[in-house]
């Protein structure tokens, strides 16, 4: 890219990268850690107009999610699911 004279470079993290969630610790900091990566490299090649950014998308639907209503404030109370989709909590207790 500084050959060519720039270029753009995206990066996809996570909403739980700027607002942790209780019970995915691990998968926070992971998003946090891309949010600060894109801003350390983006004030780095900024020289070589080189623009770096991140998206943070907020919940998707997907099958590691179960989304049991709305919370009281409006938002998506969700929780991670574990094997054969059952609580984490359970999977861990009966791996042990």
């Amino acid at each position: 890219m500084k050959k060519q004279g720039g270029g753009r470079i995206v990066n996809i993290a996570s909403v739980d990268g700027i607002k942790p969630e209780p019970g995915v610790s691990i998968y926070d900091v992971s998003k946090a850690g891309v949010r600060m990566i894109t801003y350390a490299f983006a004030l780095e090649l900024a020289p070589f107009n080189i623009r770096v950014n991140t998206i943070a998308p907020g919940p998707i639907s997907t099958n590691c999610w179960i989304h049991t209503g709305p919370t009281p404030g409006g938002g998506i109370q969700k929780r991670e699911t574990g094997i054969g989709g059952e609580d984490p909590h359970e999977t861990h207790r009966r791996t042990r």
